[in-house]
């Protein structure tokens, strides 16, 4: 089973990013698309040197494309949480300040 994904970013980087607009570049209203985009938007911030931002537009681009996996006798300890590139997603506590 491939490690679990790493899903975390800066705080701070997270709130300063133009949600809101960048959502309009989506070419369908659901999370997929909106995924699609943050995703986008996370290789744009890092071939422009922005590790903290593209490290937030990958977060939410991960988030937006989870799926929930469907039950399967044939493999009942499979997570129920894949991230888009197959790894499972594991909850751990969210740091909320950023310092």
């Amino acid at each position: 089973m491939p490690e679990p994904a790493q899903l975390s970013a800066d705080a701070d980087a997270l709130l300063a990013l133009p949600i809101d607009e960048t959502l309009t570049e989506s070419k369908k209203l659901e999370s997929w698309s909106y995924g699609e985009v943050f995703l986008r938007k996370a290789r744009e911030a890092e071939a422009d040197g922005n590790s903290k931002t593209a490290s937030a537009w990958r977060l939410l681009g991960q988030l937006a494309q989870i799926r929930l996996m469907k039950s399967d006798a044939g493999e009942p300890f499979r997570p129920l949480l894949e991230s888009t590139d197959g790894h499972p997603v594991r909850a751990r506590p969210i740091k909320l300040n950023s310092g």
